[in-house]
């Protein structure tokens, strides 16, 4: 299945967010944290562990960053993570006896950007929960430190508050920016849908207006020569008006939402010789496929034609197969082929119909066919 646009939008603010926290993590690791080591080597009480703490912090972010931008996120193993970060943290606070609040103590404050990417895909309390341990770890370090008093205390609540307001900040600017996006993309696409929706709809009933326009120039012709003068008793004004009615039936049920529509145009169409008395019986041979509203019209006007000319029974058999669907009527009719073909409308979606026509006394043959690609089924009986 297709992404929605909405998970589309959201994963590609998601990836942009995720690349600038994996730069800013490696700029500030080698940026900040490797001038700082290097400067303040002389001071560390094991330079060495120091140097080998900044190397595993090293390849936590590598493997970290690889999760975040192949995986999504999705860390294997994050407690064992945190703890190794935690370890790390505190390693460098044992090394800097002294210092504790100052750059060299670097992993104190580094762990915090690391701990963003682990947190990626969790809630953000967990991601506060580490970075509270990790300032309650920092401060019973500092406790027997040279540095604990009022103005120690004061500095490490500092840093405390300025580092996590600043990871904390971005953990939650980038969820922010990712479920806005998430809204944003939701609403784009819920309005398009509507637009799609409104432009379909009024495609639909400019074709109808259409369709109906030609359908009322056919009625009104006929109510014309009545308002003439023509005779309603004749035949051929009573097969025009009987063609028009059906025409205007299968209009109304044109957009139904069934199954198979063109057999429900049909019976629409037989109620009204139903109407005059005529006994019609509809078969259908094969599963019709579905078919365009315009293939449907070529198919049921011919047949539209013959039935309005019936006088006592009719049959109408649908039939599938051999890549061809057909709808034929037999009817008993006093009207010549002549007659019959002058109530086929003339016109252009009649085109896309073979139409065949034969009369054997007062029984008259109709065909309507098109061409398909859909194979046929086994024959169903439609009523």
């Amino acid at each position: 299945m297709a992404d929605e646009p909405a998970e589309l939008v959201e994963r590609g603010y998601t990836r942009g967010t995720a690349i600038a926290v994996v730069v800013i993590v490696i700029i500030w690791h080698i940026g900040n944290d490797l001038p700082t080591t290097l400067t303040g080597w002389s001071t560390y009480r094991w330079p060495g562990v120091v140097a080998a703490c900044w190397l595993v912090f090293s390849a936590l972010t590598g493997v970290c960053a690889w999760y975040l931008l192949r995986r999504d996120g999705h860390l294997p193993l994050p407690g064992l993570v945190l703890g190794i970060l935690l370890a790390d943290s505190l390693a460098v606070d044992l090394c800097s006896p002294g210092r504790m609040l100052t750059q060299s103590n670097w992993a104190w404050g580094a762990v915090g950007w690391l701990v963003l990417i682990v947190f990626w895909r969790k809630p953000i309390r967990g991601m506060a929960l580490f970075l509270a341990v990790n300032a309650a770890v920092a401060f019973v370090v500092l406790v027997p430190d040279r540095e604990f008093g009022r103005v120690g205390v004061s500095r490490w609540l500092m840093i405390v508050v300025g580092t996590a307001a600043l990871q904390l900040g971005l953990s939650g600017a980038v969820r922010a920016l990712r479920t806005a996006a998430g809204w944003s993309a939701r609403a784009s696409a819920a309005q398009a849908a509507t637009a799609t929706r409104r432009a379909a709809a009024d495609e639909l009933h400019l074709a109808r207006r259409q369709r109906y326009e030609v359908l009322r120039k056919g009625a009104a012709d006929v109510l014309a020569e009545l308002g003439y003068g023509a005779d309603p008793t004749d035949v051929r004004i009573q097969h025009r008006c009987a063609a028009e009615a059906a025409r205007l039936r299968r209009l109304v049920v044109e957009t139904d939402d069934i199954s198979d529509p063109l057999v429900h145009e049909l019976r629409a169409c037989a109620d009204i010789a139903e109407r005059k008395g005529v006994i019609v019986d509809l078969v259908t041979a094969g599963e019709v496929p579905p078919l365009p509203v315009p293939v449907r019209r070529a198919l049921t006007e011919a047949p539209i034609a013959a039935l309005a000319a019936a006088r006592g029974e009719a049959r109408i058999t649908v039939t599938v197969g051999g890549g061809l669907v057909a709808v034929s009527v037999v009817a008993d009719t006093e009207l010549d082929l002549d007659a019959i073909s002058e109530v086929i409308a003339p016109e252009p979606d009649n085109g896309a119909a073979e139409v065949e026509s034969f009369r054997d006394g007062d029984r008259l043959w109709v065909q309507a066919s098109v061409r398909i690609d859909e194979p046929a089924s086994a024959t169903v009986p439609a009523r």
